[in-house]
Parts: C-alpha cells; sequence; structure tokens
C-alpha cells in the first residue's frame, strides 16, 4: 500500500475515533442539570408489580417522564436525538420508592444539616418523591418549587400541611381553606377528638385534599378513619385500640410522651385486641 494511500486511512481512523468520542462526551449526563430527552439505554428493568426482571430495555424519558420502555436498540433513532444516554449495561433500572412519611429539615438534635444533605441522601437512596408530614412549610413550599422547576437536585415533593383544628366548625373549616391556598397537597392531623377530625375531613373532602393521621390515644380510631376517608394512619396508631373490648392496659409508669414507652406498649397492645374485631 502506498505511504500516503496509508497516511490517509490512519487519519480517517482516528477522525472517526475522535468524532465517535466527542459524540459520546456530548451525549454524557451533567450530574444536577436536568435534560429534554433522557434515554437509559440497555438496563434490566424490573416494573414493580412483582414480576421477575427482563430486558435489556431502553427507557425514553421525555420532560422528567417515561414516556416509552422498548428493546434495546443500538441503532434506534431515539439514540440520535437524546440530549442525554445513560448507559445501563448489568445494571437494574426500577420504579423510584415514595418516603411516606419523610420530614425536612435543616438540622437534627440541635446540629446544623444542610437541606441539600437531606435530598441527596434521599435520592441517593433512590427515593423519587417524599410526602413530607411536619415541617417548615415556608422553606418546604420553596423547596417543592425549585424541585419541580429543576432547579436543585431533589425529590419530588408533596406537602402534608399540619392542621391545628379550632375551637368550632367554622374556624375548623376556614383553617382547612387557608392551608389549601397557602399550597398543602394534603393535611397531617395529629392527636385531635373524633368531632374535630370528621369536620376537617368532610372540608378536606371538599377540596381535594387527602388526609394523615397520626392518632394518638383518643376518641377516634381506625374505624373513625375508615369513615372518614383517611389516606394513611401514621405509625399504625389507632388499628388495635379500634379491636379493645375497654381502655388499653396502662401500667403506672407509662409517660405518653416518652417515644419508647409508646412504641413499646404499641406493640404490646395487640395481646388485648379482640381478633373477631380485626377481622
Amino acid at each position: 500500500m502506498p505511504q500516503h494511500r496509508y497516511r490517509v486511512l490512519l487519519s480517517s481512523w482516528f477522525l472517526l475515533c475522535f468524532l465517535a468520542t466527542l459524540f459520546a462526551q456530548s451525549k454524557t449526563p451533567q450530574h444536577g442539570k436536568r435534560v429534554s430527552q433522557l434515554v437509559i439505554a440497555n438496563a434490566m428493568m424490573l416494573d414493580g408489580n412483582g414480576s421477575p426482571a427482563e430486558g435489556p430495555v431502553d427507557l425514553l424519558i421525555k420532560q422528567n417522564r417515561i414516556v416509552g420502555i422498548a428493546r434495546a436498540n443500538a441503532h434506534a433513532d431515539y439514540l440520535r436525538t437524546a440530549d442525554a444516554i445513560i448507559d445501563g449495561s448489568s445494571q437494574y433500572v426500577l420504579p423510584g420508592f415514595i418516603n411516606m412519611h419523610g420530614h425536612l429539615q435543616n438540622e437534627r438534635a440541635g446540629k446544623p444539616m444542610p437541606f441539600d444533605y437531606q435530598l441527596k441522601l434521599w435520592l441517593g437512596c433512590g427515593i423519587t418523591t417524599i410526602r413530607d408530614v411536619g415541617s417548615d412549610y415556608d422553606k418546604g413550599l420553596e423547596i417543592k418549587r425549585k424541585s419541580a422547576a429543576g432547579e436543585i437536585a431533589a425529590p419530588r415533593v408533596w406537602l402534608y400541611m399540619w392542621c391545628p383544628g379550632g375551637t368550632n366548625a367554622a374556624e375548623i373549616r376556614a383553617k382547612v381553606r387557608e392551608l389549601k391556598a397557602k399550597g398543602a397537597d394534603g393535611l397531617k392531623c395529629h392527636q385531635m377528638d373524633r368531632d374535630t377530625y370528621m369536620v376537617v375531613a368532610d372540608e378536606a373532602k371538599k377540596l381535594g385534599l387527602k388526609l394523615a393521621h397520626h392518632v394518638g390515644v383518643e376518641d377516634a380510631n381506625a374505624w373513625d378513619d375508615a369513615n372518614a376517608g383517611t389516606a394513611t394512619i401514621e405509625h399504625w396508631y389507632g388499628v388495635p385500640d379500634a379491636a379493645l373490648a375497654g381502655v388499653q392496659n396502662f401500667p403506672p409508669d407509662f409517660n405518653y410522651n416518652n417515644e419508647l414507652h409508646r412504641f413499646r406498649y404499641a406493640g404490646r397492645l395487640w395481646r388485648e385486641a379482640l381478633p373477631e374485631k380485626l377481622q
């Protein structure tokens, strides 16, 4: 082969390698930056319904939503039009976890803890959505806005704002409407008597707000939550309480404000529950 032809072929080869490398680099996603069209290629997929993994598949994501799942295809048009590609070879993709009981916090035990640390810790654990059931809601609303806009690396945020109740039905309903206007996705109720809770539940239903109920030792229990259409009972408090023949057998030294006491005797409470009432 003439030397000049060899040089041309060699130069063409290096140019091809350079362009391929440049193309690959241009498709590499940048951390913390949301792109319009993303492809996760060659991944094994778990769809979350109990079926076994399948793959390899390509997942097409547009505007932060999965819009297509197909068998892996190295020549697919969507690979050429994607803004970024993540190589999922030998890796597994599964639906993001939802933390149903979270608290946005920038301190723990009196020590500062940046929101950024907590948000990235959740993401690192595969949590892509959190339901906040108690925090500084002005800060929570700002985090929710920034997350939705792609301004920060964070899970999606649902804010279930704490509803304190009131002294009469009109005051209670006004408070629920106020929280809705503030930006609540739902309400968190805590240690509330049955009559007050039913008013909250009725107004929340009218406004399309879901309810999370931390049922304390009170007259309301899981039966009331079922009748009120409560979405979730927090910590499962109130479930065995609904199956008691009378009042819980509290030991003499029981202190409700001692969380260890509450958790310890909450477990033992199942022994006092009537099996026929748990059906």
